[in-house]
């Protein structure tokens, strides 16, 4: 009897800090019966012992390059040393990551982490994320990995595990979480109201938020860039120039960032109403005055269309494009003041300052009941004031002749003309008249013919008869505007 023969065909297969080494048994026992085998490392000098193949060696050091022998022992003794086995590196997976941190992104989330202290023995491969709602995934060599396909709006967290050639470790911790977002849509359905020097533009939020809440909006004009921000529509941008037209653009902002811009609202011009019209005068007229003024400085930023004018006293106005403006429908004799407005699309301005004062007047009425008594070469007329003065006092009255042309003025009734023939028949006119003018011919007076008394008859002669004398005379010239009806003789004695 001898020892055994030395194993054959050693082979080692790493595991967890050991490994298992497989070997055939050598073809002669020495002639007694082989009790163990003894398997031996190269570094550390670790064996284990068995009675066949394969033995596993424990205690190794994951990450240590190992050879192994195999000696086979019967109750001789012990074989000489097996040929060297294959070289292996007991490992293990990898630890877990940590200090695991996502960051997100749109539709997607970057995640970074720190590598673990340990790889296990082994050169971790890859590291895989993991997503803890519909459990995406992104595999990457190291950090950071971004994982893609989330949801925007969604919250995740996410797990990182690492790769080597035995297996993946355990999970990390879970990241913080992070919800996935990009900036909104834009607004939609942008209108502008005009105002004073100011727009409302109104519009409807993006049907999409990007996934993060919306924190304001952004109203921009396309004219001078004023801008306004805002929680939700509308929003009213001011210090935009009355009578400028603008348009408006609209942009959402949340965590991310700023929408693009919506579509171009309507074209608006603020404006206001007018300034009031200056410089308002009015002159009288027969139930009526006409008011002039000067435009206003301002038409606050829109065209006037119309001016109105008011009464002070009755409320009486009226309206017209420009000045000068007729009121009718006012009352001769009675005093006014009048203001001007203007109006434009928005509205009508403050009243001007009141013009001067004014009294609507015409010519008065014809006088009436005109009645003439001659007189030597004149007739006196008399006559009724006419009822109306027209609204302005009457400053005096004219008689007129029909023949002739003869006239004559007074303050009142009755008037005396002259000039007048004896022995022509007149009749006569009486007109009124005041600061307007002279009102129209009375109705025609009766008839008259001024005379006196007739001259002395000439050429008188008597003759004596019987206690009689027969006078003889010629005529006179004049008959003083009036036929002689009889001759008068007397004498001298008697």
């Amino acid at each position: 009897m001898t020892v055994p023969d030395t194993p054959t065909s050693v082979t080692a297969i790493r595991g967890n800090g050991e490994a298992t080494v497989s070997f055939i048994a050598p073809v002669s026992n020495g002639g007694s019966a082989i009790t163990s085998y003894t398997v031996t490392s190269n570094v550390g000098g670790f064996t284990a012992t068995g009675g066949s193949s394969p033995i596993t060696v424990t205690g190794l050091t994951n990450g240590t390059n190992y050879t192994f022998t195999v000696t086979a022992t019967n109750a001789v003794g012990t074989s000489t040393v097996s040929a060297t086995s294959n070289s292996v590196t007991p490992a293990t997976v990898p630890d877990a990551p940590t200090g695991v941190t996502a960051v997100r992104g749109d539709g997607q989330a970057t995640i970074s982490f720190t590598a673990p202290v340990s790889n296990g023995g082994s050169a971790i491969t890859s590291y895989t994320i993991t997503s803890n709602v519909g459990g995406f995934t992104a595999t990457g060599g190291s950090s950071p990995i971004t994982v893609t396909g989330l949801t925007n709006g969604t919250a995740y967290t996410f797990t990182v595990t690492a790769t080597n050639a035995v297996g993946t470790g355990s999970a990390s911790s879970a990241s913080n979480s992070i919800t996935p977002a990009t900036v909104p849509n834009a607004p939609t359905s942008v209108t502008a109201v005009r105002g004073n020097g100011e727009a409302t533009v109104s519009f409807t939020a993006p049907v999409s938020n990007g996934g993060s809440a919306i924190t304001g909006y952004t109203v921009t004009s396309d004219v001078g860039g004023f801008s306004a921000t805002g929680g939700t529509s509308p929003i009213t941008i001011t210090g935009l120039a009355n009578g400028t037209t603008y348009t408006f653009t609209v942009t959402a902002t949340n965590a991310i960032g700023n929408s693009s811009s919506s579509a171009t609202s309507n074209s608006v011009v603020p404006a206001t109403v007018p300034d009031a019209p200056a410089s308002v005068t009015a002159v009288r007229g027969n139930g009526q005055a006409t008011v002039s003024f000067t435009a206003p400085v301002s038409n606050g930023g829109a065209p006037i269309t119309s001016y109105t004018v008011t009464s002070n006293t009755g409320g009486f106005t009226a309206t017209g494009g420009s000045s000068p403006i007729t009121i009718t429908g006012l009352s001769n004799g009675t005093a006014y003041t009048f203001t001007v407005t203007a109006t434009n699309a928005v509205g009508t301005s403050v009243a001007s300052s009141s013009s001067n004062s004014v009294t609507p007047a015409t010519v008065p009425d014809a006088p009436t009941g005109v009645t003439a008594v001659r007189g030597n070469g004149q007739a006196t007329i008399s006559f009724t004031a006419p009822v109306s003065n027209g609204g302005s006092a009457i400053t005096g009255y004219t008689v007129s002749s029909d023949i002739g042309g003869f006239t004559a003025t007074g303050a009142g009734s009755p008037i005396t003309i002259t000039g007048l023939t004896n022995g022509t028949n007149y009749t006569f006119t009486v007109t009124a008249t005041n600061a307007l003018g002279t009102s129209i011919s009375s109705a025609t007076s009766n008839s008259v013919v001024p005379a006196t008394v007739p001259d002395a008859p000439t050429s008188v002669t008597a003759v004596r008869g019987n206690g009689e004398a027969t006078v003889s005379f010629t005529p006179p010239v004049s008959n003083g505007g009036s036929i002689v009806t009889s001759y008068t003789v007397s004498s001298n004695t008697g």
